[in-house]
């Protein structure tokens, strides 16, 4: 075998990033996929045209990150030419050619810098990585941190100040110091600080200027290394995900998200992140919401790329290292490679010659699990190509020229050996690790001199640990295959009871602890339980599609659109009525299913084909034959509800297992079934270009959403705000790293809407969408679930995010808020619309309803003239002028005296409408551009402005007369006639003329206006202010009352009677302050006095009296 047999010298299982770019063999040892090509093709793209100058580079181990990585800081930063490329370029022609991309990019040179993982700093570790490229290219730029400006000047002190450092030393060791400025932690300038205060008597330590912030300092490398003759700079920071899990609760988020932000703008520099998962998988351990949502920021200002897991390319790569020489004339002189090939043809449909040949002296089962079984079991260098090209033991390498190895090929139990530390480490619930553990205990009662026994038993629990019975199932073919023999013995396996054949799919399996047969019990519900089922609700419960998403699209339209995908069979197509109540998704994938074998499938297919609602996918063939199968997975969804199954966790895994074996049976059958090639990535393309063809794209994810998070709401409500108030938004002002700038950048300056800019072609296309959407709004009332399902739903032809359409209707509303009104679907009650209110609109637009109200020249005016009637009234600082009139008019005759109301206003029929009605108004424009116009019975403004002063003028003539009459009547009774004024009479008081008890209480009155009087008169006499009289009775009770008060005479020994004075506003109130005789009022004052000793020195004296005074007060009238 090793005569034979060459292992390609490659780097795809161990590439050391920042010492490999420059290496030129490894760089062309690589074997390039498709993906990786079209994603550095993609990163030359951006860099050079800047598009995207912040991105994050995503993938699991084994995709090839640091590979795709190293080249492009090849390509970009080294003095390689493109010639030294050439080996990489010929096996990249045919996957995917980068040639002109790779040439035009040689054309420049940047600088490379690796951000220092190694410092808990953000801004350190880029300091500390520019510093080496600096220092590795010989650029001489004046850059300084906090830290080293820190050294600096403790070395200073250490040569000239030796006291002051010995000092300072003393201290800073207690703290801790120099442990924290070896990795160089935040905690070394907080230390610092502290200790120089102390040793200076308070004094902040200055930086003097010194420090650069991020900005700053990418600005001054730009500078510097232009001179050099570079066009730009790149920075990378490989394993930023390591970064982050051991720093999260450290890094202060704001140096990453400036430097994305600057890095995104027009300038030469470049960030890339690489990582193994999205952020927002390492921030999900942060505790705080408003850290995660700062991180959530942070994502979103980066273009986000993702490296799948290619199998089909590795195989090829495994393939192309794994060299083979005179394999044609070994293998005839081999019967054992011919016997291997004769049983491989028992399970594959591919050529068994060249799938033996390919992957020799890998067995085609070995070969085919190894990708597989690496993505889930490899852990950094230990790998696919780590077993394949490294020296490790039991590596393929050292099995290759193991002189005491006396297999003929390579076969799965050599995997058990070398990924076995790997399994240790998998979950110890996961049913790989069970199935491990069950391995190793049978393992343990195996004889160690029965290797083929041993093997077998590794072997099935490798199938069972890939699992993917699809490829590669546990039966009796396969591991005949494995151990190319013909005639496989199990019978000790099967005797001792290790493995048992599992009769319902013909699968061996290690056994278990199980005292019940599962068959019979699957099959006896099958009979028994299961009648008529529905069965596509079971497949799409066992076997849902996720949503799929048309990455082609998406990367030319910067959105994230999605397919729901859906099992829909021919005899139930009533289906696709419900499936369409779905109007968020943007589109539908239907796989046309023939379930019960209707013999009309490829009629009714025609029919379907012709609809374009949906994307429709159909079988090759007349039936699938799946029924039996899901009835199956109904009887197992019944078992799993049984006692016996809940509470045996060994049963549990058993029946978890048939149910994967079934699942597996009928994903193979509907692939199958739906075996037509169909390039899925143009289909949807097509269909999106067709179905919204007036979408127009926003490059920002964070906003281009349908739920944006809290601070994308704040920076949308910010900028709202300020286009509200007329801010002026200045280019610093876009430029600024802010959440809200950013989002201001895209969504106003780029788009030219800030500036009106007709030469933009966005500006223009999003007026006429902003036009559209205002056109709607005069059609209304219009609900605005109506208005949000017809541009952000799959409904309409725009597919516009919410994020982006409440922004939109947010302009709009400001430009025409004199026109646009809000209110509640339920009672059409308007309110007072604000900028705050967007994010409850665009949660439950249902609950609202927005109406257009052009008013006219005549109309303003008019509303002008009311405004002025009411003026005096009006309380609120509203926009809208008739929101104004309407509050002014309500709180006019609000503030009507009750006596008005019921007495005067019911002959004025005007305002009695008006009075009746103002109270319970839903729209005000309507009312009093229409309704008033009814109220009055005419057909013009003019007229019922007259008619409305004339009452107005009428009410207040009348409410004079009252006044007037009511004095007359006053001092007629109490001067006996004598005068005509009442103020005149109470002037002519005094103690020698003073003959009534009232006249004593009316002359503590002199001075006040005529109608104060009044008001102490009336509730003297009546007990309550003529204000508050309802009807004429009350005047005529009035003059009786005070024709009987007038008769009491006062007593020859008067003493003098003190006043309560209280004064609000303008009005005076008196309250004679004599003797508390009446029991009521004894029991008052007694509890009120009491209340007040006990709080005793809770409340000062001027508190109480405070307190007593407001009671008063609201007592007055």
């Amino acid at each position: 075998m090793e005569k034979i047999i060459h292992i390609l010298n490659t780097n795809n299982y161990s590439i050391n990033l920042r010492s490999d770019y420059t290496d030129k063999e490894k760089l062309n040892a690589y074997y390039p996929t498709f993906n990786n090509m079209r994603l550095l093709d993609k990163f030359l793209l951006s860099i050079d045209n800047k598009t995207n100058g912040a991105i994050i580079l995503s993938g699991a181990y084994g995709t090839g990150k640091s590979y795709l990585t190293a080249l492009l800081a090849s390509i970009l930063g080294t003095d390689l030419k493109y010639k030294d490329y050439d080996n990489l370029l010929k096996k990249a022609k045919d996957i995917y050619d980068i040639s002109e991309s790779l040439k035009k990019a040689k054309r420049k040179k940047y600088l490379i810098v690796f951000i220092d993982e190694a410092k808990e700093n953000f801004s350190e570790a880029v300091f500390s990585g520019v510093r080496k490229a600096l220092k590795e290219k010989n650029i001489n730029i004046d850059i300084a941190s906090k830290i080293d400006i820190i050294e600096s000047k403790l070395e200073f002190w250490k040569k000239n100040h030796g006291t002051i450092y010995n000092n300072f030393h003393s201290e800073l060791e207690k703290k801790n110091f120099y442990h924290e400025l070896k990795y160089k932690t935040k905690k070394v300038e907080e230390i610092f600080s502290e200790v120089y205060s102390n040793q200076f008597g308070g004094e902040k330590f200055s930086y003097n200027g010194e420090i650069k912030n991020i900005k700053e300092l990418l600005e001054d490398i730009e500078k510097g290394i232009e001179e050099k003759g570079y066009s730009g700079i790149l920075y990378i920071f490989d394993e930023f995900g390591r970064y982050l899990e051991t720093n999260i609760n450290k890094i202060d988020v704001k140096e990453i998200q400036d430097m994305a932000e600057y890095c995104n703008l027009h300038n030469s520099s470049n960030i890339l992140l690489i990582t193994h998962k999205d952020i927002f998988q390492y921030t999900r351990k942060l505790k705080n919401i408003f850290e995660r949502d700062e991180w959530e920021k942070v994502s979103g200002r980066f273009l986000k790329e993702h490296l799948i897991f290619e199998k089909a390319s590795v195989l090829q790569i495994m393939k192309n290292i794994i060299l083979k020489t005179g394999y044609e004339e070994y293998r005839e002189q081999n019967s054992q490679i011919k016997l291997k090939e004769l049983l491989l043809k028992e399970i594959i449909d591919e050529n068994p010659e060249e799938c033996t040949k390919d992957f020799y002296p890998l067995d085609y089962v070995t070969a085919l699990a190894l990708p597989d079984l690496s993505q889930k079991l490899a852990q950094n260098e230990r790998t696919l190509f780590a077993f394949i090209c490294s020296d490790d033991s039991r590596s393929l390498k050292s099995l290759i020229y193991d002189k005491e190895n006396k297999m003929s090929f390579i076969t799965l139990d050599c995997l058990y050996d070398y990924f076995e530390r790997e399994i240790k480490q998998l979950p110890v619930d996961s049913l790989e690790y069970k199935t491990y553990i069950a391995s190793k205990d049978i393992l343990s009662k195996i004889p160690l001199s029965m290797e083929k026994e041993r093997r077998i038993i590794k072997v099935l629990a490798m199938i069972y640990i890939n699992n993917n019975f699809i490829e590669i199932k546990p039966n009796i073919e396969t591991l005949r295959y494995i151990f190319n023999e013909e005639n496989l013995n199990l019978d000790f396996l099967e005797g001792n009871k290790f493995i048992v054949l599992n009769k319902f799919k013909n699968y061996y399996k290690l056994l278990e602890d199980v005292n019940l047969d599962i068959d019979k019990k699957i099959e006896e519900y099958c009979k028994e339980k299961i009648g008529r089922f529905d069965y596509i609700k079971r497949l799409e419960e066992e076997l849902e599609k996720e949503v799929y998403f048309p990455l082609k699209y998406n990367d030319l339209n910067k959105i994230n659109r999605y397919f729901g995908q859906y099992y829909v069979d021919v005899s139930n197509i009533s289906r696709l009525e419900e499936l369409k109540k779905n109007y968020r998704e943007d589109g539908r994938i239907i796989f046309l299913t023939n379930i019960e074998d209707n013999e009309n499938y490829h009629e009714i297919e025609k029919v379907l084909k012709e609809n374009q609602d949906y994307i429709l996918i159909t079988g090759a063939d007349s039936k699938l034959d799946i029924y039996e199968d899901l009835k199956a997975l109904e009887a197992i969804a019944l078992l799993r509800e049984e006692k016996i199954f809940k509470e045996n966790e060994t049963l549990k895994i058993e029946l978890a297992l048939y149910r994967k074996e079934i699942k597996d049976i009928i994903s193979k059958k509907i692939n199958q079934f739906f075996n037509k090639k169909i390039n899925l990535l143009e289909i949807t393309n097509d269909y999106l270009n067709k179905k919204y063809p007036k979408y127009i794209g926003v490059n920002y994810e964070l906003i281009n959403k349908r739920n944006i998070s809290i601070p994308m709401r704040k920076a949308r409500f910010e900028i709202l705000m300020r286009l509200n108030e007329n801010i002026e938004l200045t280019q610093d002002y876009f430029n600024d790293t802010r959440a809200e700038s950013s989002l201001a950048r895209v969504l106003l300056n780029n788009t030219g809407l800030y500036s009106e800019d007709t030469n933009n072609s966005l500006y223009l296309k999003f007026s006429k969408l902003m036009f559209e959407i205002l056109e709607d709004i005069k059609t209304g009332p219009l609900s605005l679930d109506e208005l949000y399902k017809k541009y952000c739903s799959n409904l309409g032809e725009y597919g516009i995010r919410e994020g982006i359409f409440t922004f939109l209707l947010g302009m709009i509303w400001i430009k025409h808020k004199e026109e646009i009104v809000f209110s509640f679907s339920e009672g059409n009650n308007e309110f007072n619309f604000s900028i705050d209110i967007l994010d409850s609109v665009e949660k439950t637009p249902s609950e609202y309803k927005i109406s257009y109200y052009k008013i006219t020249e005549e109309e303003v005016e008019y509303l002008e003239n009311l405004e002025k009637l009411v003026a005096k009234n009006i309380k609120i600082k509203d926009l809208k002028i008739y929101n104004r009139v309407l509050d002014g008019l309500k709180n006019y005759l609000l503030n009507q005296p009750r006596y008005s109301g019921a007495i005067f206003i019911p002959e004025l029929k005007g305002l009695n409408k008006i009075f009746k009605n103002v109270f319970i108004i839903n729209n005000p424009k309507e009312f009093l551009l229409k309704d008033l116009l009814k109220i009055y019975k005419v057909q013009n403004y003019q007229d019922l402005i007259t008619q409305l002063q004339f009452e107005m003028l009428k009410l207040e003539e009348e409410k004079n007369n009252f006044i007037k009459t009511l004095e007359k009547i006053s001092v007629e009774i109490l001067s006996e006639g004598k005068f005509e004024s009442l103020d005149n009479y109470i002037k002519s008081l005094n103690p020698q003329n003073i003959k009534l008890e009232i006249e004593i209480y009316l002359q503590e009155l002199n001075g006040l206006p005529i109608n104060m009087i009044l008001e102490n008169l009336t509730k003297r006499i009546k007990g309550f202010s003529y204000e508050n009289w309802r009807t004429k009775q009350d005047l005529i009770d009035f003059k009786e009352l005070l024709k009987k008060e007038v008769v009491k005479v006062k007593e020859k020994k008067v003493e003098k009677i003190e006043y309560l004075k209280l004064q609000f506003g303008e009005r005076e109130e008196l309250i004679e302050l004599g003797e508390i005789t009446d029991m009521m009022e004894k029991m008052l004052s007694s509890k009120i006095s009491s209340t007040l000793k006990n709080m005793g020195f809770s409340l000062t004296l001027e508190q109480k009296k405070k307190v007593i005074a407001k009671i008063l007060l609201d007592m007055k009238g």
